[in-house]
């Protein structure tokens, strides 16, 4: 018999000895049965205890009897701890039909808070050239679609899963570049909850070429109001295919496995806060509320010359073209700022010395008593150099350090 039979099995015998259990139970979803009922007989045999005392039990005893059996794996288990919870709290009525009452999330006696979120792992935002080779080695033409368009629109899962083919034809029949993709709240299902009825994002040329060879393979005789991304079951493709496909991309790329479907939204993000474009801009492309600003979303159709001059400023190749330019000038300026530092010193050196210079021919009276006594020095020299050689040797000086003829 498997594991499963031998569970159902005791839980059947647990049911059956204790009718109270069998009542608690009627009518209940066969996966709530299973779990309930297996909670509450490992209870009642670790405390030596039948589901019948228990209930019998003073309101304040029981809480304590549950919460010194929970207290033993709470920390480790908490949503083993929750689930024991929910089944003696559910069973648990005494002969006045009192509750469980257990202390809320305030740090009490029984804190039960047991869903604190755990701190997520850093999720990987992946580079220019991580999300082409994220493409890469995507099995299907549709899925390496996806990547790109994710990538260069930054829509979220949702919106990807609801386009329609009707979008893209015109578009692509009159060669757009870059494609508008106008995201209303019917498309991505978030905008419901903020007060903008719609955004507009682009797709730049190696998403519109991948666009346009997924198209002319699968929807040739389709319907405009056909979904974009089909299943191959040629219903709609779903936000939880799409997330299994790209992990399973990630993967075989040997990339960070951190890296989601919704990380290339936000390498897009990334990309746009990165360019030149102005704020607002940026913050329209990714269909962000602008705060007292509401007014922007209400003349979109004016603009959208405006945020496509903007979009094509977002460096989305492979390379990252633009952002390697910005690196090479920034040590550029880097170097220059060196050499003005060394050129600086130099200057303050040599006005050191001028300095100096100046400060000796005031004290000689002048540049050509500076001169004389230079001469004198000169000569007096050469009369010490003629004494120690035994020679009678003449100064030979320049003409211009000569003193003047009387």
């Amino acid at each position: 018999m498997s594991k499963l039979g031998v569970k159902l099995n005791i839980r059947d015998e647990f049911m059956d000895k204790h009718p109270v259990v069998k009542k608690w139970m009627k009518g209940r979803p066969e996966n709530t049965i299973k779990n309930y009922v297996l909670k509450l007989k490992a209870f009642c045999e670790k405390m030596n205890i039948t589901p019948e005392e228990f209930q019998q039990l003073d309101k304040k005893k029981a809480r304590d009897l549950v919460w010194d059996y929970i207290s033993e794996f709470k920390d480790e288990q908490p949503s083993v701890a929750s689930i024991v919870m929910s089944a003696l709290k559910n069973f648990y009525r005494n002969h006045d039909r009192e509750k469980l009452e257990f202390d809320s999330g305030r740090g009490g006696k029984h804190y039960t808070n047991f869903h604190r979120r755990k701190r997520a792992a850093t999720e990987h935002i992946p580079t220019n050239e991580e999300v082409y080779l994220i493409s890469e080695h995507c099995t299907t033409l549709r899925d390496k679609t996806i990547v790109h368009i994710a990538f260069q629109s930054g829509i979220r899962v949702n919106a990807l899963c609801r386009l329609t083919y009707g979008m893209m034809r015109k578009q692509l029949e009159s060669g757009e570049i870059p494609l508008r993709l106008r995201i209303t709240s019917d498309i991505d299902t978030k905008l419901r909850h903020t007060k903008i009825e719609f955004y507009d994002t682009f797709l730049n040329v190696e998403a519109i070429a991948l666009l346009q060879k997924y198209c002319d393979a699968v929807h040739e005789e389709s319907e405009d109001n056909t979904w974009l991304f089909l299943s191959r079951t040629k219903k709609r493709l779903l936000p939880n295919n799409v997330w299994m496909n790209i992990k399973k991309a990630v993967k075989r790329a040997k990339l960070n496995d951190t890296i989601t479907v919704h990380a290339l939204r936000k390498a897009f993000k990334r990309q746009v806060r990165n360019s030149r474009i102005n704020h607002d801009h940026g913050e329209m492309l990714m269909g962000h509320v602008l705060p007292g600003s509401q007014e922007n979303y209400a003349v979109r159709n004016e603009m959208i010359e405006e945020l496509k001059k903007a979009y094509v400023e977002v460096d989305l190749s492979r390379e990252g073209k633009r952002s390697q330019e910005f690196a090479s000038l920034s040590e550029k300026v880097e170097t220059l700022k060196g050499e003005r530092e060394t050129l600086s010193r130099i200057i303050l050196e040599q006005s050191k010395e001028i300095q100096k210079l100046k400060e000796k021919v005031e004290r000689t009276e002048g540049v050509e008593g500076y001169i004389d006594h230079l001469y004198k020095q000169m000569k007096k020299l050469q009369e010490q150099i003629n004494e120690l050689t035994g020679t009678k040797r003449k100064l030979d000086v320049p003409t211009f350090v000569q003193p003047e003829q009387e």
